[in-house]
């Protein structure tokens, strides 16, 4: 009979764990990336943009959280274009029970972040461009790095709250590390509005420096690795940047923080989308890329007027199962019954598809185009009506965020 050697089966012990290593971390990077890396050598070379294109940028922090945001907006006939800068605290959906951030987006797959995005501020998403911090600073150094004037120092601390850098005041070069430490760091004291003032000067600095050229530009994100991902083609973002980049130098382009209400505070503090300055300032900076109201998925604002959050679940699950976009929104005026408001007769199909959808009475109906800004309908539920309606109604899929 044969004997084994000990040294043998520790060799294959050791080649079945490292596949298993392997495996796991292929999983983990196919979760958090889900778009294509920007290494394409077999593109097409560059056609240019046609019509209004947007695009989502994300930057995220070591840990995955999107933690500088903005959408982009551009007239690609005319050099002229728009951002609009949203907080990684913005709360973009309800899942489970809980209050989703922007910022939380980072752990799921680049392209769930758009549509939310979309539904939240009624600007199309056309597509998104997310960099690692790696990335974000290999951008900066390909174009040599960005001059700022520093208003306020910037005095970077670790964990334990010793002091390891510092970025002075006055006027800097700052080469990629630097400038991703000044566009993420959020210090113990700091406030998510100083640190997206921050990241729009960074971000409009480099977009000023990008090549003029767009096959340069394609060179540039090829350059940045699996670092960097995006829903789009490697050319046709390239094209995008390089139109944001004449924009920005030209003048020609504007710059707005995305209007917000203060949430409560908990773990983290939130913020939510503040509805009728919204519709105004989009309606300012993406005239062509707004939703319309009658295209699907017809998009419902839901607040909580009472009951139990919990339950605010199962109305997603019957609304996005039915078609509709979920545009949660919190808490909302306490009422003792659900009201639905749609902004203009035409609409009041919605409101009643979507009263029969939650096993509302249509009376639940009415025609208010001041309470509901931005959206074609939004629901006030309150809990308790659900409560005695749902034990007779035919059960429900559940839609989790896997399903989505």
């Amino acid at each position: 009979m044969s004997v084994r050697h000990p040294s043998r089966r520790r060799s294959v012990i050791a080649l079945v764990l490292l596949a298993v290593v392997v495996t796991a971390m292929a999983v983990v990077i196919r979760n958090s990336g889900a778009g294509q890396p920007l290494v394409d050598p077999t593109a097409p070379p560059t056609q240019g943009l046609a019509g209004e294109p947007t695009l989502l940028v994300q930057v995220r922090d070591d840990g995955l959280t999107n933690v500088d945001n903005v959408i982009m907006g551009l007239d690609a006939g005319s050099e002229r274009g728009s951002s609009l800068y949203l907080p990684q605290s913005l709360v973009v959906d309800l899942v489970e029970g809980r209050d989703e951030t922007l910022g939380l987006t980072g752990f799921k797959p680049i392209a769930e972040a758009g549509p939310l995005v979309a539904a939240q501020t009624g600007v199309r998403v056309d597509d998104a461009f997310v960099l690692d911090r790696l990335a974000f600073a290999g951008l900066v150094d390909s174009v040599g790095g960005i001059t700022l004037d520093i208003a306020e120092p910037l005095v970077i601390q670790d964990r334990w709250g010793t002091v390891v850098d510092v970025i002075p005041l006055g006027e800097r070069t700052l080469d990629g590390p630097q400038a991703a430490t000044y566009a993420l760091y959020l210090g113990p004291s700091g406030s998510e509005a100083e640190r997206q003032a921050r990241f729009q000067a960074v971000w409009e600095e480099l977009l000023a420096a990008l090549p003029e050229n767009p096959d340069q530009m394609r060179a540039i994100l090829a350059s940045l690795g699996a670092l960097s991902r995006s829903t789009n083609t490697l050319a046709s973002l390239a094209d995008f940047l390089t139109a944001a980049g004449k924009g920005v130098r030209a003048g020609g382009w504007t710059s707005e923080n995305l209007p917000t209400r203060p949430g409560a505070y908990g773990p983290l503090p939130l913020e939510w989308v503040d509805p009728q300055p919204t519709e105004t300032v989009v309606e300012q900076q993406f005239p062509s890329s707004l939703l319309a109201p009658d295209s699907p998925p017809i998009r419902v604002r839901v607040y909580q007027a009472g009951g139990v959050k919990a339950e605010l679940d199962e109305v997603r699950n019957r609304l996005v199962e039915a078609g509709f976009s979920f545009v949660w929104a919190g808490p909302g005026e306490s009422r003792t019954e659900s009201r639905i408001a749609v902004a203009d007769p035409g609409q009041i199909r919605f409101g009643e598809e979507v009263a029969a959808t939650l096993d509302l009475p249509a009376s639940a109906v009415e025609v208010d185009q001041a309470a509901t800004p931005g959206t074609p309908v939004t629901l006030w539920f309150v809990a308790d009506v659900a409560e005695s309606t749902t034990e007779s109604a035919a059960p429900t899929a559940t839609v989790t965020s896997s399903d989505r």
